[in-house]
């Protein structure tokens, strides 16, 4: 999971999932070569069944319509949240 390239953070919500089950794994002191404990096991398996929707996943393009003209001033927005569980932003 960290080695996902994802330079623009569309799949930052997704992978959040997998690394709290790996957070968890580690605080729970599992074993590498251990079987992942029946609780985390459903979350994880849950999980890897849905990287299926990635593939699915569509970000269309902003385009200027034909006439639109020059732009007269830009503007930069940047979003930000965070909870217990994860934090995140966009700009």
């Amino acid at each position: 999971m960290s080695s996902v390239y994802d330079p623009l953070g569309f799949l930052a919500p997704f992978i959040l999932i997998g690394k709290q089950i790996l957070q968890q794994l580690c605080r729970d002191k599992a074993d590498w070569d251990e079987p992942i404990p029946d609780q985390a096991r459903v979350k994880w398996e849950k999980w890897r069944s849905e990287l299926l929707y990635i593939e699915e996943l569509k970000i269309p393009r902003c385009f200027v319509p034909n006439g639109f003209g020059e732009p007269t001033s830009i503007e930069l927005h940047h979003f930000s949240d965070a909870s217990v569980d994860g934090y995140g932003q966009y700009s």
